[in-house]
């Protein structure tokens, strides 16, 4: 951490973002994210989740130009994601004349810092070098991430209060703040809200959990493998204390019997 706000001091200068990218971006991810907004809320049976989650998504884009504002007039330039981007915007350079390098950039390492780096860089390569826009890309990554944890909340828990679970996950200041920039914490929401959603599906014995859980864990392993340490410590203890499968006992209830011989 001290190397990367030793480059965040010697580079200094903020990146520019074009109102262009930022509005062609925020269109692109709204477009995509709407049909998404309205399968969760079929699948929940729940019309009002359409305007919830289109309201969150607002939220989180906000969140990415208000951390901008604090860490000018607060921290006074210095803060984590201005190391990322910079770097990030180095290996943009590098990735689109396709060589799969991090040479240039500053990187001690592809684990940990380096990861969200890596990352911004995939991502400047798609928006082009521009702040804003790539706030804008990992708001969404926290976005989704938040909805598979709704979605895992509720095959975990069919009866509970799924109405008051998504107010408090969708519009938690700490949330749309914190992981509305480029950041770790955009990556791990994404990552983790996969992975406990494959989690919940095994649990319910529905398919395609252990893909889920193994797509998350692969996303996110990189940055902060103790939070995945823990995640897969908590499903274990879960396995062992799982419901039996109803169905299976149900099954072994109705079975016939064999006639008896006269």
């Amino acid at each position: 951490m001290n190397a990367l706000v030793g480059v965040t001091t010697a580079l200094g200068a903020k990146l520019p973002s074009p109102p262009v990218g930022v509005v062609l971006t925020a269109v692109v991810l709204f477009a995509v994210s709407l049909p998404i907004a309205r399968r969760v809320a079929r699948s929940d049976g729940d019309p009002r989740l359409v305007t919830l989650l289109m309201i969150a998504l607002v939220l989180h884009f906000l969140g990415g130009p208000a951390q901008i504002l604090v860490d000018n007039h607060v921290y006074h330039g210095v803060s984590d994601f201005t190391g990322y981007v910079h770097q990030g915007a180095t290996l943009s350079q590098n990735f689109r004349s396709f060589h799969f390098t991090i040479h240039g950039a500053g990187l001690r390492s592809v684990l940990g810092d380096g990861s969200v780096s890596i990352a911004a860089g995939v991502v400047f390569s798609l928006v082009g070098v521009n702040e804003v826009a790539a706030f804008f890309v990992f708001a969404w990554f926290s976005w989704l991430g938040s909805i598979f944890f709704y979605r895992a909340f509720t095959l975990t828990f069919p009866e509970g209060g799924h109405r008051r679970y998504a107010l408090m996950l969708f519009l938690l200041p700490s949330i749309l703040f914190w992981t509305s920039d480029v950041s770790k914490e955009a990556i791990m929401m994404l990552a983790l809200g996969v992975a406990t959603l494959g989690t919940a599906r095994v649990l319910a014995r529905l398919r395609h959990g252990y893909p889920l859980i193994l797509l998350g864990v692969a996303m996110g392993i990189a940055t902060r493998p103790d939070e995945f340490a823990i995640l897969l410590a908590g499903f274990t203890v879960a396995m062992v204390f799982r419901r039996p499968d109803e169905r299976r006992q149900l099954r072994a209830v109705r079975r016939p019997s064999r006639p008896c011989s006269r």
